[in-house]
């Protein structure tokens, strides 16, 4: 009788080479099979268990509302505070922006030359302010906390956009799900509950692992998506990618197929990200993602 062989020819890592974290970066996945390299000043058992985990972050990511005229986000000129024509997106929703959070400014907002995500901090459901911090567009988000105040942004509604926009983005290493490997994410959202289609997605690559349209239900969820490949590196199953009610695990059962395949190499580094799009600037949207982790799968061969 033949028997059965994980391939890399070992149930656990078994060699532990301690390295500190400038090291990790440099080394990962440059070591054999089995080889796990024990970050410094952490247990064997610890390493291992965060090895997998490429995003945690508890930082909201809002989109506000502005219509450049009645609607949403207006400055009063006095630093960065601004002041909300009604709470958003939904009553009670600045308790999540309440400790800090990143803010999507336009470019021209208060007279800012350069669009992006500016830290803020909300102090009621219709008063705030926003900082001069911004993100750098990839890795994990800072928490600021002494905040660089702005010298007097000008007054007036600020005029969201439209189009997708971009927020908290990282690699996902190549090798480092191998053929039977898992992906998954936590996120959490809230949106105003209106007819026109929010849209929340996460991209890694040229694949789309998640997208949801959101309108009048559904709009305080928070989710777990998962997705494993199958038996090669460059094809993935999991979910419908594109749903209203079944993009997540547990979702409402789905009669169709709806993308549910993908087909990203994860041999090589691929960018990971989350993004958030209005259908109109007088909708609003928070996301949260909370955490992105990949879990290596080998192959199982049969010996004979």
């Amino acid at each position: 009788m033949g028997q059965y062989e994980n391939s890399l020819g070992i149930d656990r890592p078994v060699i532990a080479r301690v390295v500190t974290e400038d090291q990790r970066a440099v080394q990962r996945g440059q070591e054999p099979g089995g080889v796990i390299l024990q970050r410094q000043g952490h247990t064997l058992a610890q390493s291992i268990a965060a090895e997998g985990v490429l995003y945690q972050s508890g930082m909201p990511w809002w989109i506000p509302n502005g219509d450049g005229g009645a609607n949403g986000l207006s400055f009063t000129g006095t630093r960065g505070v601004f002041t909300l024509s009604a709470e958003a997106p939904m009553a009670s929703a600045f308790n999540v922006l309440a400790s800090g959070c990143y803010c999507y400014l336009p470019a021209g907002s208060g007279g800012l030359a350069t669009g992006g995500w500016y830290w803020c901090k909300m102090t009621d459901g219709t008063n705030g302010e926003v900082f001069a911090e911004t993100y750098s567009g990839t890795g994990q988000p800072a928490f600021v906390s002494s905040p660089t105040s702005f010298t007097g942004l000008t007054t007036g509604r600020i005029t969201q956009v439209t189009s997708e926009i971009f927020g908290p983005s990282f690699t996902m290493p190549g090798g480092s799900s191998g053929p039977n490997g898992v992906t998954s994410f936590l996120l959490k959202w809230l949106t105003s509950s209106t007819a026109g289609n929010k849209a929340i997605r996460c991209r890694a690559g040229n694949a789309v692992f998640f997208h949801v349209s959101l309108t009048n239900t559904l709009n305080n969820q928070i989710v777990k998506v998962s997705r494993i490949n199958m038996g090669v590196e460059n094809r993935q199953v999991g979910n419908r990618t594109n749903s209203a009610s079944s993009a997540w695990d547990g979702g409402s059962t789905s009669t169709t197929y709806s993308g549910d395949v993908t087909t990203l190499n994860t041999a090589v580094d691929q960018t990971v990200s989350f993004s958030g799009q209005l259908p109109a600037n007088t909708d609003s949207i928070i996301i949260v993602p909370m955490q992105f982790t990949v879990q290596y799968g080998g192959l199982m061969t049969w010996q004979s």
